[in-house]
């Protein structure tokens, strides 16, 4: 879980979730403050 404004953390946390949950995509771009994600298909 996130605490705070940890920016290093959420990119940490965002790489992990998205290599689980979602194989074959990759997290190309992030907002933090909005917790936006954008991913690249690479299937």
């Amino acid at each position: 879980m996130i605490a705070g404004n940890d920016l290093d953390e959420f990119y940490r946390e965002v790489q992990r979730y998205f290599a689980l949950a979602y194989p074959g995509f990759t997290p190309v771009n992030y907002n933090f403050e909005r917790r936006i994600v954008w991913l690249r298909d690479d299937r």
